[in-house]
């Protein structure tokens, strides 16, 4: 996004924000998020996005154990574990981001992870599970 979308998305902002303190906050994350966007736009930098991903997991995770709710805990391992898969993909070359059903691209996936994933995906929704080892 140019200065003039940035200028654009502030102005936005600054004249729907109603509390003053607030739109200053507001316009503070957006200038992030889109500090943000310009860093992992780039398809080369594949390990800042798997960086920023594990940060992300990291705090979803310190924040799950503070609300104290095991299922909702169990997330964290499945995003550690999507991180994980996204790391072996772009070791064998595989763009991770496009890895969905959407574009119909796999992410490859090892027995041993269907089975963990599935292990959290029971734990969370109290024994079903979604994922077959033909997925991988």
């Amino acid at each position: 996004m140019g200065s003039d979308g940035l200028a654009s998305a502030i102005g936005t902002v600054a004249c729907t924000a109603a509390d003053v303190g607030m739109c200053g906050l507001v316009v503070a994350i957006a200038i992030q998020i889109l500090h943000r966007g310009k860093l992992m736009s780039s398809p080369q930098d594949t390990n800042a996005k798997i960086q920023a991903m594990q940060e992300a997991a990291n705090a979803f995770y310190r924040d799950a154990v503070r609300i104290g709710n095991h299922p909702f805990i169990e997330f964290a391992g499945l995003m550690n574990e999507y991180i994980s898969a996204c790391s072996e993909a772009d070791r064998l070359g595989i763009d991770f981001a496009n890895c969905n059903t959407h574009t119909g691209q796999h992410l490859p996936l090892h027995a041993h992870q269907v089975d963990y994933i599935n292990e959290k995906l029971q734990c969370i929704f109290t024994g079903r599970s979604v994922l077959s080892t033909a997925a991988s």
